[in-house]
């Protein structure tokens, strides 16, 4: 028998939201550690867009300094830093796409 009417379910109830309660601290956790692995991996992908992006200037700017020392005049240079350019953003979109996965 209770001695206060009621208490018995409310101490149930109390004892029911506080394994609830740890339950849910378990998931927050469990989804910050997926959150953590998410951003591990986009910080990866940075650093290597990085290091493409320095190769790509690299080349693109032997391969634009060989055109344009050719004296082919404004259009000449013009027409150079457009195919270059056509270039580097089919080689970022090929690889942007291999590596989105």
């Amino acid at each position: 028998m209770d001695t206060v009417p009621g208490l018995r379910s409310i101490e149930q109830r109390k004892r029911d939201l506080l394994l609830e309660s740890e339950l849910n601290r378990q998931v927050l956790r469990l989804q910050a550690g997926e959150l953590n692995c998410h951003l591990d991996r986009f910080r990866g992908g940075l650093t290597s867009a990085r290091s493409l992006w320095k190769m790509v200037a690299v080349v693109g700017g032997v391969i634009a300094a060989g055109r344009v020392t050719k004296s082919a005049g404004i259009l000449g240079i013009a027409s150079s830093i457009v195919g270059i350019t056509g270039v580097a953003w089919k080689a970022w979109q090929s690889w942007r796409s291999a590596h989105a996965k």
